[in-house]
């Protein structure tokens, strides 16, 4: 009888075994079975321990499971440094390591086979070296049908942006995203990413590569899988509907980076109006919406931000991105309930999301609970030390607590992770207007106005400066810049009122009173500043009418409204 041993088969040809095991290693990462990926992939390599893509696919199945310093150790000093798809895997766990310097280094060392020189030349004879498999409409059309599992000329030049972006080299993250999206224009991430850098011009806008030079040769390639020739009727017919639909893609694209790069311009307007022209398939889904909430947020337009963030949670009520905001607004607009209701979802959604923190923050800090409150921002921080707006939120924290000096220390977190966050520059331009210093007030007010120009509570703050520096007619001109961009807001109204009533100017000051007292009827200051108005002008009647309107709205302020009452007598 025969053990088991020797009756085992001996393969006739390793090539199919090995054949057969990448096509598990594939088919199990494509379906997230990362342990079973793994299994073979030690059997792909017990039959050739030296060859190259046998390595890629077991570190790209150790990558996939989060286990980025062993795959960095089982690469590093070692010839998989020599090949293409490890050297794109150690790429990405460098960033992940913040082993920037590093990652950027390999990568570069193989750039001769990945750059477009390289493809010019074509010098990319072997298929494991080909990274140029996405860049014709074509390439893109049938991607999904023959998809491939190595990485491409532009996921190489993403991951370099990224490197160099983690190293806070903007100028090389900003040649490396235009790259990626050279060669492949709807690479909406690498574009965003430009975008946030501020150095989107010429180079970054999702242009249509015409290049004959990116543009393989794609004979045969024409028709999925439909046994026709590469010039019979039913391939052209078909090649036509891919460039249809690649130019009908390229414009949707298009729509959304103008919109996209106005928005990081604060240019919101303009955005709003681009989002609005998409089609209405397009305005119901959630990056829209969330976007047009944060688009009415930026230009304080509260009503119509809260109108697209409820459309938004009625349509997802899972999605984080950009929930920081929403709750941020939650808070301007004292809606306690919805903030509570908003804070407990995101934290039975993920504990371990910086925006979750930041918005249990938001609520604890409507309540009044300033020490809890700093404690969830700095949980945020924790959880994402890069995550500006957590700096900018605790920043906000300590200067309602008069902590000017965290207050600064905080905002100034937030502009050394990025240096156009212009919240944190305001957040500055507060403390130093509360410590009595105009000059660096006005410094940074103004450098907050000269990023985000439509603002029109950054405009109204340098007026108060110039209010504060005595130049009154100056201070004048910015609320009614404020004024031209939102007729209806009563913030700059009330500012010229109150100008305008301090400089003695009278029945130019009670026109705007008039109109405030339309748009804000619950504003108990209002009535108040217009009853002293009254008094001024010896209208006794009107003044005890608005005196009396302040009194009801505000119970707690009578001591001061009854004060002026008393002076009302004694005339």
């Amino acid at each position: 009888m025969q053990t088991d041993t020797e009756s085992f088969p001996e393969p006739a040809e390793s090539a199919f075994v090995m054949q057969h095991l990448r096509s598990i290693i594939i088919h199990s990462l494509d379906s997230f079975n990362f342990a079973n990926a793994e299994f073979a992939c030690e059997r792909l390599l017990a039959m050739d321990l030296e060859n190259l893509d046998s390595t890629y696919l077991y570190n790209l199945t150790l990558f996939r499971q989060g286990k980025y310093k062993s795959c960095y150790a089982k690469m590093i000093n070692s010839d998989a440094c020599e090949h293409l798809g490890c050297v794109f895997i150690l790429g990405q766990c460098c960033l992940k390591l913040q082993r920037y310097k590093e990652g950027i280094y390999h990568l570069l060392k193989l750039n001769y086979l990945y750059n477009e020189s390289s493809l010019e030349e074509g010098m990319n004879t072997d298929s494991s070296y080909d990274p140029f498999f996405f860049v014709t409409p074509s390439q893109k059309y049938h991607y999904e049908f023959r998809r491939k599992i190595m990485p491409d000329s532009s996921m190489i030049y993403h991951l370099l942006g990224d490197l160099y972006r983690g190293m806070n080299d903007v100028k090389n993250s900003a040649l490396n995203y235009a790259q990626a999206l050279k060669f492949n224009q709807y690479d909406f991430e690498a574009f965003q990413e430009l975008c946030k850098l501020g150095s989107v011009g010429s180079r970054g806008s999702l242009k249509r590569n015409t290049s004959t030079s990116l543009m393989p040769n794609e004979v045969g390639s024409s028709s999925a899988g439909a046994g026709v020739g590469a010039g019979s009727k039913p391939s052209i017919l078909v090649n036509k509907e891919i460039e249809k639909s690649d130019k009908y893609l390229y414009k949707l694209y298009i729509i959304f980076a103008k919109s996209f790069k106005s928005m990081s311009k604060y240019d919101c307007y303009k955005a709003i109006r681009l989002l609005v022209l998409l089609p209405e398939r397009e305005k119901e889904t959630p990056w829209v919406l969330s976007k047009l909430g944060r688009l009415h947020f930026e230009i304080v337009n509260y009503k119509q931000s809260e109108y697209y963030f409820i459309k938004l949670r009625k349509l997802d009520r899972t999605r984080l991105e950009d929930m920081e905001y929403y709750s941020t607004l939650l808070w301007h607009l004292h809606r306690k309930v919805e903030l509570t209701y908003l804070a407990n979802e995101l934290h039975d959604l993920d504990t371990e999301s910086p925006i979750t923190w930041c918005t249990i923050g938001n609520l604890l800090s409507l309540t009044r609970e300033p020490d809890e409150a700093i404690k969830c921002f700095n949980k945020a921080i924790k959880l994402d030390d890069s995550f500006t707006y957590a700096y900018t939120l605790k920043g906000h924290e300590y200067f309602g607590n008069d902590n000017y000096e965290m207050a600064l220390e905080n905002f100034r977190m937030s502009l050394l992770i990025d240096s156009r966050h212009y919240n944190a520059l305001y957040g500055i331009g507060m403390v130093y207007i509360n410590l009595g210093d105009y000059q660096k007030a006005d410094y940074h007010f103004r450098k907050a106005v000269s990023i985000n120009p439509i603002n029109i509570i950054l405009i109204c703050c340098v007026g108060m400066v110039l209010e504060k520096l005595n130049k009154k007619h100056l201070a004048l001109r910015q609320y009614e810049l404020a004024n031209k961009l939102q007729p209806t807001n009563p913030l700059p109204i009330f500012k010229m009122a109150q100008l305008l009533f301090s400089m003695q100017q009278y029945p130019q000051a009670l026109k705007y009173f008039e109109i405030l007292k339309d748009l804000a009827p619950d504003e108990a200051s209002v009535h108040f500043l217009l009853g002293q108005l009254y008094n001024v002008q010896n209208d006794k009647f009107s003044a005890i009418r608005e005196f009396t309107i302040a009194l009801n709205l505000d119970p707690k302020g009578n001591y001061l409204i009854g004060e002026a009452m008393e002076s009302l007598k004694d005339k």
